[in-house]
Parts: C-alpha cells; sequence; structure tokens
C-alpha cells in the first residue's frame, strides 16, 4: 500500500505513514458490478490529524471565570462543526521542577489572582 497524502510505500498493516503522519486506514468495500457480482476491493482511507490544546488559567480568576467542562465542550463543538472527530483526550500537566517553581512564583506575585496553568491536549481526526 501506498499513502495516499505523500505517496510513501507503508506496510500492510500501518496505522499512520512513516513519512507524513497520514492515518492509513485500510478497510473492505462490497461494490456492485453490472452483472449483479458484488466485487470486494481494499480501500484507503486517509486520514489527517490535528492538536489542540486548551489552556486552563490557576488562581482565584482561574477559578472563580474557568470551567473546564464548557471550555472542552466548546473547542470540540467547534470542530467538530468542520469535520473533525476528537479521537483522544490527555491532561496537558507539566511535570518540570522549574516550571512549577515558575508558576508557583507568579501565584505569588499576583496575590493568588492569577498563574498560567494546565489543560487539555486534544487529538483531532478527519478524512481527507
Amino acid at each position: 500500500m501506498y499513502c495516499s497524502n505523500c505517496g510513501v510505500a507503508t506496510g500492510d498493516r500501518d496505522g499512520f505513514c512513516s513519512n507524513c503522519g497520514t492515518t492509513i486506514d485500510s478497510g473492505i468495500t462490497l461494490i456492485d458490478t453490472l452483472d449483479g457480482v458484488k466485487e470486494v476491493r481494499r480501500g484507503i482511507r486517509a486520514r489527517i490529524n490535528r492538536m489542540e490544546r486548551v489552556a486552563l488559567s490557576g488562581g482565584l480568576i482561574g477559578f472563580l471565570t474557568t470551567n473546564p467542562r464548557e471550555a472542552l465542550e466548546s473547542k470540540m463543538r467547534e470542530l467538530n462543526a468542520e469535520g473533525w472527530n476528537c479521537r483522544q483526550m490527555l491532561d496537558h500537566s507539566t511535570h518540570n521542577g522549574f516550571i512549577k517553581i515558575l508558576q508557583f512564583l507568579v501565584l505569588i506575585c499576583t496575590l493568588g489572582l492569577w498563574t498560567f496553568g494546565a489543560g487539555y491536549l486534544l487529538l483531532f481526526e478527519k478524512e481527507r
């Protein structure tokens, strides 16, 4: 099989093109012919992926103004209207000690009102 996006040869069981990252979905299609005999063809549907980040604020301002559920639903509604489907959602928090200290210092400097927070990473996919 070949990637429909870039033309690079892919394995029969590969899910993604190793060159461009396009999703390769091999399925079976039944086709009616003129003489009534059904023909089975193996088709390839290429999909494209898109990563979106939903950022959330921290501190008192973030607590009072940010609704994580509404932020996620809003982003999903927006992209679903464009034909994208959410395939995966990951919690986007940092485990970097320097970033944690920086977040804490910003929180102290703003007297607990605001700091940059974590959020979510959303992986969307749609057929090409």
